[in-house]
């Protein structure tokens, strides 16, 4: 369990709250009694038993396995999808947020959610998205050249296009042109 204190300090950074104040939640929460300075204890490496261990992954709503390095994971059912696609939880939570918009949300995004979903699936499926990637990933990283990261599939620019690209017209302008790609590909589809 070395993560264990990493990702407890962490959590409790998080929350913007005092131990004092999570040790007090948490021991009414979970009726085990847990003090400040258990919680110090735990954060600076004390392993705790399992029912503590289990209280605390309930009060940070995180799962055991999260805590204890096992799963980057921090809620159990983005599991899969973290091993699949490797998105952290707050890219899924944001991708569910879009698709859960309700009426106490602004009105303007109860009203727009289905479309944010659709021009999120355009923007995944267009066919300028790797090149976005790219250029962004080229703009952030000057010094890395490597492009042999990208998944390429039909329909995509292929690398060597893509640095014959680079070279001729510079990351500015393949990022505008990839944007712009984007952007006819979304029109197109009617949103």
């Amino acid at each position: 369990m070395s993560d264990f204190k990493n990702r407890l300090r962490n959590l409790i950074k998080e929350t913007k709250k005092t131990q004092k104040d999570i040790a007090k939640e948490m021991t009414i929460a979970s009726k085990i009694e847990i003090s400040p300075q258990t919680l110090s204890y735990y954060a600076n490496g004390r392993e705790p038993n399992y029912d503590t261990l289990i209280a605390i992954a309930k009060y940070f709503d995180v799962s055991v396995d999260y805590l204890t390095g096992y799963s980057d994971a921090k809620k159990p059912e983005n599991t899969l999808t973290i091993q699949e696609l490797g998105l952290t939880d707050v890219s899924i939570d944001i991708i569910k947020r879009l698709n859960k918009i309700t009426a106490s949300d602004p009105p303007d995004l109860e009203e727009n959610s289905r479309m944010f979903i659709d021009i999120f699936n355009d923007l995944l499926e267009s066919r300028y998205f790797i090149s976005f990637l790219q250029a962004i990933k080229a703009l952030t990283n000057p010094n890395e050249g490597d492009l042999s990261w990208t998944p390429w599939t039909d329909g995509c620019v292929n690398p060597f296009d893509f640095e014959l690209m680079m070279k001729q017209a510079g990351w500015e302008k393949v990022l505008k042109e990839s944007v712009e790609g984007i952007l006819e590909d979304v029109y197109r589809n009617g949103r």
